[in-house]
């Protein structure tokens, strides 16, 4: 009865001991103030992939979400860190196990414990069957915190999982559009090499015929020659292109691909939300998995404090046991034990302080962590923003040059069949024509990846299934 009575004051002053909100806030940072001036717009969606309108690039990247070795191993380590959550919440409920055990033993007749006991059969089978019950209060909300340091960590994972499966869906689609750039660049430097093969004969004939000097022959040898640089870096640029989309989605580096030959449509609804600041935080998954770990982090604080409160636990046992089998279910043979215990320290040469401040410092470290990821998520979104915008008015302008250049390749050509220009002058033109369409092709892919990396930056469509643990009172979104 003393025991219930202690054990029940105990329960009545206990408490979960924790960090505050104020505490875990306190150099929380808010997100800086963005002035970024762009078409309005929604959060990506889940499937940003599929606002390209490509069905290769989209099969592609479904494809590399399912058998890709880094979300397969990150999807394990998922699986891992839950059920460690679980292995900590068991700490907080009774053990109970059963043991059973038979030690056949033959005493000495002239032995001190036969002496003893001149009763006791010489031979005998000393049996023992017992139920044995462990339990530690959680008063102080050790087993508590631990568990909830265990699910932030969970959390974090999953929010990391996330982030592989951006960077990987990202990733692909960069890829993908480089190995299309590629071939199409590819188209391109070949008909390039063409025309300056024909240039330099022209120029060959003209130079023995005595029409023209040297000069525009070395001229064309330099130019052919650079051509067939081209050629070669256009086929390492596709061999490279085609390795790492299929590296991506686990396939071996010859594995043919599936080429629509169509890049897709440009996403017209391309722009930036409008809350934009606060918002960011939860839709990053690496700033998610951040702030959780700060949680288990602040959590495994208040386990650290547990320990200079008194430990409680109760053991208790219960069963049979005989020397005699055929005594074993007698009402004699019924044993049972209760042990309650307690333990306080009392002097530890300060190890259980500084284990708190160890822990309180990785807190604080994870805080600070956190608050550099902020920084770098906001210049992320506004440095890739930057390189959209000059994209787009670069692409503008070079599809401008682009018709004119093939406006005067047409009316060249025109001329060409009309006897007014030498078939010299429409080499000339044409080759313009293909270096100017080369330089689209650099910027329509310079353009797509901008997009890609803006859509990486804002999230890539994540959502997580819980709100933030740790946020700072008063950062509002401008």
């Amino acid at each position: 009865m003393r025991l219930l009575g202690f054990l029940f004051i105990a329960l009545l002053v206990s408490s979960c001991l924790s960090m505050s909100d104020a505490e875990k806030s306190e150099h929380v940072l808010c997100p800086p103030e963005m002035d970024l001036k762009y078409a309005q717009g929604d959060w990506p969606k889940k499937k940003w992939w599929e606002a390209f309108e490509s069905p290769e690039l989209s099969s592609l990247v479904e494809e590399a979400l399912v058998a890709n070795p880094s979300i397969q191993a990150i999807t394990s380590r998922v699986q891992e860190s839950e059920q460690i959550a679980l292995v900590m919440r068991s700490a907080m409920f009774p053990f109970l196990s059963f043991d059973a055990g038979s030690d056949w033993s033959h005493l000495s007749r002239n032995g001190l414990y036969h002496t003893l006991n001149p009763t006791i059969p010489v031979n005998g089978d000393l049996v023992d069957i017992r139920f044995t019950l462990d339990y530690e209060f959680d008063f102080w909300g050790k087993n508590r915190n631990l568990w909830a340091s265990a699910i932030g960590q969970a959390k974090a994972m999953q929010a990391e999982a996330a982030q592989v499966e951006l960077v990987t869906a990202s990733s692909i689609a960069q890829a993908y559009f480089s190995y299309l750039a590629s071939l199409e660049k590819k188209e391109l430097i070949d008909r390039l090499y063409q025309v300056r093969v024909a240039l330099k004969d022209l120029q060959d004939r003209l130079e023995k015929a005595s029409l023209v000097s040297l000069m525009p022959v070395f001229l064309s040898v330099e130019t052919l020659e650079d051509s067939a640089k081209m050629v070669s870096q256009a086929d390492d640029f596709i061999d490279l292109s085609r390795n790492l989309v299929n590296a991506l989605r686990g396939k071996g580096p010859k594995e043919e691909i599936s080429v629509g030959w169509d890049w897709g449509e440009f996403p017209s609804s391309l722009g930036l939300p409008k809350c934009l600041n606060v918002d960011l935080l939860a839709r990053r998954p690496d700033l998610i998995a951040s702030i959780w770990r700060a949680e288990a982090l602040s959590h495994e604080v208040g386990a650290a404090v547990a320990d200079f409160y008194p430990n409680i636990s109760l053991s208790a046992a219960g069963g049979w046991e005989s020397f005699q089998f055929s005594d074993l279910f007698n009402r004699s043979s019924i044993m049972g034990m209760l042990s309650p215990a307690i333990h306080l320290p009392i002097f530890t040469a300060g190890k259980i302080r500084a284990n708190v401040r160890a822990k309180q410092a990785s807190f604080d470290e994870a805080i600070y962590d956190y608050n550099q990821r902020i920084l770098s998520s906001c210049k992320e979104v506004a440095d890739q923003l930057s390189s959209l915008k000059s994209a787009e008015e670069q692409f503008k302008s070079q599809d401008v040059i682009v018709r004119q250049a093939r406006a005067r390749f047409n009316l060249s050509k025109l001329r060409f069949e009309s006897g007014l220009d030498s078939l010299l002058t429409l080499f000339a033109v044409e080759e313009e024509y293909l270096i100017r369409q080369i330089e689209q092709v650099e910027l329509k892919l310079q353009e797509h990846i901008a997009a890609v990396q803006l859509i990486q930056s804002l999230g890539g469509g994540y959502s997580p299934e819980f709100t933030i643990p740790i946020e700072k009172e008063g950062c509002q979104d401008e």
